[in-house]
C-alpha cells in the first residue's frame, strides 16, 4: 500500500529540479520492498521504509534551511532578472559582481561544512575573476586544494589556479605571477600521469591538453623557447592519443592544427630545426584544415632563414618540388620570386613570374580580393611591376609594354604605371642579350672616337689661332 501510495505521488509530483523528492524516495523504496521481500517479514519492510522516510526528510529539511544553498538559487535568480535587463551598463554589471562577492565571501565564511560549499566557492571565484582581483581567486583555489582529497580533483583545482594566475601576470607583468603558473599547471600534469590509463581520457584527457597549450603559451612569452615547445609536444601527443581527449579540446578551440603551429613556431624560435620541419611535415596530413600546406611553409621558411635569402630560395624551390600543391601554392611561389628580384636574380625570377602571370591570375584574385578591389592588386600587382621593370632594364620594350597595358586594365589605380617606362629605368648592360649587347658596345666606342676627334682638333685650333 505504502509503495502504491509513493507511485501514486510521483505521478502527481513535478520531476523538477526543486521536486526531486517523491521520485528519490520512490527509487529507494523499490530497492527496500525488493530485498526485504526476499529475505523477512513485512514488519522488517515497514520499519526499513519509515527510517527511510524520516531520513530523506531530514536530509530535505536541512538542504532547503542552508543558507548556502539558499544564497546560491538567490544569485542564480539575480542573474536570470539581470540578463532581462535592456542595454545594462558595464556599471551595474560591475555593481552586481561586487555586491554577490560580498555575500558569498560572509555565506562560504560562516558555513564552511556546507555540502553546497564548492558550489559557492566555486561562482566566488567567477566573482574575482570577473573583478579582476586574481589574489582573492588564488586564496580560494589554495583552500580548495588543500582540502580535496580526490586526485581528479584536485588536478582541476591546479590548472585553475594556473590559469588564474596566468591571468594576473597578463595583467600586471609580473614573472612571479607567470612562474606560480607555470608551477600549478605542471603539479596539475603530475598528478595527470599518476592516473590508471583508462582514467586519463575523454574530458579529463582534453582539459589536460588545454592546459599544457596554455603552459605552452606562458613560456614561451618568457622567452623560454624549448620549454614553450616541449609543452606543446606533450599537449599534441595527448591530444593524438585519444578520440575522446580530441573532441573535448577541439570543442574548446584547440585543435591539432593549431597545436602543431605553435609547436613549430617554439621549435624555430629554440633553433632546432629537425623538430621544426617534423612538425612541418605533418601539416601535409592533416585535413581538413584552416591553412593549407604551402602557408606553413612560407611561415616556417621566412622565420628560419630570414637573414640568408639564398638559402630560403634553395628552401622553398626544393619544397615545392617534393609537395603537391595546393590553394596557397601560388602565394609561396610569388615569395620565392620576389627573393630572387630582390636579390638580383633576374634571370631566375622571370620564369617564376612568367608562369604565374600565365595561370594564376585568376588564384591571385580568389586570394586577395581585398588587395584588387583597393587597387594594390597584392601579390599579383607586384610580380607585374617586378616583371615589367626587369624586361625595361634588358630592353625588352615591348615585352614590358604588354606586362603594363595588362597592369593599366587590371589595377587603373597603382601607383606602378607612371614609373614604368624606359626614362625611368637605365638599361642594365649586364642583362641585355649579346647582340644588344655589341651594337651598345659599339654605339659607346662611336661616341668616344667622336668625341676624342673633336677634342683633338679643338686643341690644334687653339694652338694654330694662338701662333696668329
Amino acid at each position: 500500500m505504502l509503495r502504491t501510495y509513493l507511485q501514486s505521488e510521483c505521478r502527481k509530483q513535478d520531476w523538477s529540479e526543486n521536486n526531486f523528492f517523491w521520485p528519490f524516495l520512490y527509487g529507494i523504496s523499490q530497492r527496500v520492498f525488493f530485498v526485504a521481500k526476499m529475505r523477512t517479514s513485512n514488519t522488517f519492510i515497514i520499519v526499513a521504509f519509515l527510517s527511510l522516510v524520516v531520513v530523506c526528510f531530514e536530509t530535505t529539511a536541512q538542504s532547503e534551511s542552508d543558507p548556502v544553498l539558499a544564497a546560491l538559487k538567490a544569485y542564480e535568480k539575480a542573474v536570470d532578472d539581470f540578463r532581462q535587463l535592456e542595454n545594462p551598463s558595464s556599471d551595474a554589471r560591475v555593481a552586481l559582481r561586487r555586491e554577490w562577492q560580498k555575500r558569498f565571501q560572509v555565506v562560504v565564511d560562516q558555513n564552511p561544512q556546507s555540502a553546497y560549499i564548492e558550489a559557492a566557492r566555486t561562482e566566488l571565484l567567477g566573482l574575482f575573476n570577473g573583478l579582476g582581483e586574481f589574489d582573492k581567486s588564488q586564496e580560494i583555489l589554495h583552500e580548495i586544494v588543500s582540502q580535496v582529497g580526490n586526485t581528479e580533483e584536485k588536478i582541476r583545482w591546479y590548472n585553475e589556479l594556473g590559469e588564474v594566475c596566468r591571468m594576473e601576470f597578463l595583467a600586471k607583468n609580473d614573472q612571479s605571477e607567470a612562474q606560480k603558473s607555470l608551477d600549478a599547471f605542471e603539479q596539475a600534469h603530475t598528478l595527470y600521469l599518476s592516473l590508471p590509463s583508462g582514467v586519463r581520457r575523454g574530458d579529463m584527457g582534453g582539459r589536460q591538453v588545454v592546459a599544457l597549450c596554455m603552459a605552452g603559451n606562458l613560456s614561451g612569452m618568457l622567452d623560454n623557447h624549448k620549454k614553450s615547445a616541449t609543452l606543446y609536444q606533450s599537449a599534441r601527443e595527448l591530444f593524438q592519443a585519444s578520440t575522446e581527449n580530441a573532441v573535448y579540446a577541439v570543442m574548446v578551440h584547440y585543435d591539432l592544427e593549431h597545436i602543431v603551429e605553435q609547436e613549430m613556431l617554439a621549435w624555430v624560435h629554440a633553433k632546432e630545426e629537425s623538430k621544426a620541419l617534423n612538425c612541418l611535415e605533418m601539416f601535409s596530413k592533416l585535413r581538413p584544415y584552416r591553412w593549407p600546406p604551402s602557408h606553413y611553409a612560407l611561415m616556417y621558411s621566412e622565420l628560419w632563414y630570414e637573414n640568408n635569402s639564398r638559402r630560403f630560395q634553395d628552401f622553398v624551390s626544393k619544397w615545392l618540388s617534393k609537395n603537391v600543391p595546393d590553394e596557397r601554392t601560388p602565394i609561396l611561389r610569388a615569395r620565392l620570386g620576389f627573393s630572387c628580384y630582390d636579390d638580383g636574380l633576374f634571370e631566375q625570377a622571370i620564369p617564376i613570374y612568367e608562369v604565374l602571370r600565365d595561370k594564376h591570375r585568376g588564384d591571385f584574385q580568389k586570394l586577395e580580393p581585398d588587395a584588387f578591389r583597393q587597387g594594390s592588386g597584392g601579390h599579383y600587382g607586384r610580380i607585374l611591376s617586378d616583371l615589367a621593370i626587369i624586361y625595361l632594364r634588358q630592353g625588352n620594350f615591348d615585352g614590358a609594354e604588354k606586362v603594363k597595358s595588362e597592369l593599366t586594365e587590371l589595377l587603373p589605380q597603382s601607383s606602378d604605371i607612371e614609373r614604368l617606362t624606359p626614362e625611368h629605368w637605365s638599361v642594365d648592360m649586364a642583362q641585355l642579350p649579346q647582340p644588344q649587347r655589341n651594337m651598345r658596345h659599339m654605339l659607346i666606342r662611336g661616341i668616344f672616337m667622336v668625341a676624342g676627334v673633336v677634342l683633338i682638333l679643338s686643341g690644334l685650333y687653339l694652338r694654330y689661332s694662338g701662333r696668329k
